[in-house]
């Protein structure tokens, strides 16, 4: 392949990469609108804490709202 050959390639493949990144970052501000995002939440795995203890947590995230 010519080096011209080789450059236009490239060029091509670099604005087609570009133009679909754009849209795609255009589309995904879109895709989670403000008024439906989280803005408050906890890590939680019942599974790394002892039995004993859910029957707490499970309240404590009831008075806490979640």
């Amino acid at each position: 392949m010519s080096k011209q050959k080789l450059f236009r390639f490239l060029l091509l493949n670099f604005l087609l990469v570009t133009l679909f990144s754009t849209s795609t970052l255009a589309q995904s501000r879109n895709y989670f609108p403000p008024e439906d995002l989280t803005s408050v939440g906890a890590y939680y795995y019942p599974e790394h804490w002892d039995e004993s203890q859910w029957e707490r947590d499970i309240k404590k995230n009831g008075r806490n709202g979640f």
